[in-house]
């Protein structure tokens, strides 16, 4: 049998994507991340010697909760479909069988999920 659990983090964050009708300009939103795992054991979901994907979670956010996205993530233009592909890659590290990460905020959402 197959199972599922996530976790879910609220942050605040400052951003802007140029060009945009309604972000065009700095501002902050709520933001909002789920990430998903799969596992086939009820009691799997913690990587060997580490904290549970919601502690792998909360490490994350805490790098971004309160700050300027473009200083914190400087590669990319913060959208929530980009923030989702750097959450994705960061904590796919401790959890290889993550499925999925959604991130959004109060206009729009995106996710980024393993194929």
């Amino acid at each position: 049998m197959l199972y599922g659990s996530s976790a879910t983090l609220r942050f605040e964050a400052s951003h802007i994507v140029i060009g945009h009708p309604d972000c065009g300009k700095p501002h902050g939103h709520t933001w909002s991340v789920t990430a998903h795992v799969s596992h086939e054991d009820l009691h799997e979901g913690y990587p060997r010697g580490g904290a549970g994907l919601g502690g792998c979670l909360e490490a994350l956010v805490r790098e971004v909760d309160g700050r300027d996205l473009k200083m914190m993530v400087p590669l990319i233009v913060a959208t929530p479909t980009a923030l989702a592909a750097w959450f994705f890659e960061r904590i796919s590290h401790d959890f290889p069988r993550l499925t999925r990460v959604d991130v959004c905020h109060r206009l729009e959402g995106g996710s980024v999920s393993r194929a």
